[in-house]
């Protein structure tokens, strides 16, 4: 069981790393994502990049990759704690991808990806709440947008309590977001562009 737990969260790192929207980047346009905008590499920096086409593409594929390093470890292990760990080595491998000299995005989509083995339905109902908090939050009363970002991420595994998802999903979900919010700590004071969203 060590060798097959330690096996799933290698291959949900390297699921996860994989740098989509840096390959996206780099073939439309040869941009180096790394170097451009915020440096991150995911869908909201692919759209500075290239566009919303390219953007949604890029999401699409990040959330897939948090899936599948989620159902591959199901696979092997049929032990939804291991399944939790691939998803959560996934999105440390999106944050910190060896592809990309440990460089990568915030992980958002790819935690969205790997929650969705744990009762999809719930979890999207979860991520519609906390995108309306979010929108709220910056749109309306115009809070910082990182700093709004790592409020939502400790809200997201009380949501998913209160909505009864699996233990295992919430345990993934709080080690996830705790990801996503290291990952935004640098980003705390940052000053953005108006036209830039």
């Amino acid at each position: 069981m060590v060798i097959k737990s330690i096996l799933v969260c290698v291959l949900g790192y390297l699921l996860g790393a994989v740098p989509t929207g840096v390959i996206i980047t780099k073939l439309l346009k040869g941009i180096n994502l790394t170097t451009f905008g915020s440096g991150h590499t995911g869908a909201t920096n692919v759209k500075r990049a290239v566009g919303m086409k390219a953007a949604i593409f890029a999401a699409i594929l990040d959330i897939l990759w948090g899936t599948l390093s989620v159902w591959v470890a199901w696979l092997i292990t049929h032990n939804y704690l291991m399944a939790a760990a691939a998803g959560s080595a996934a999105i440390i491998g999106h944050n910190w991808s060896l592809y990309i000299r440990m460089q990568g995005g915030i992980g958002l989509s790819t935690l969205y990806g790997s929650l969705l083995f744990f009762q999809p339905l719930i979890v999207t109902g979860a991520v519609l709440i906390i995108v309306a908090i979010r929108m709220f939050l910056v749109k309306i009363l115009h809070f910082h947008r990182n700093r709004v970002t790592i409020f939502c991420m400790l809200l997201f595994p009380l949501i998913l309590k209160c909505l009864t998802i699996r233990l295992e999903g919430i345990l993934l979900c709080a080690i996830g977001g705790l990801v996503v919010i290291i990952k935004t700590i640098p980003d705390w004071n940052r000053v953005y562009d108006k036209k830039i969203t």
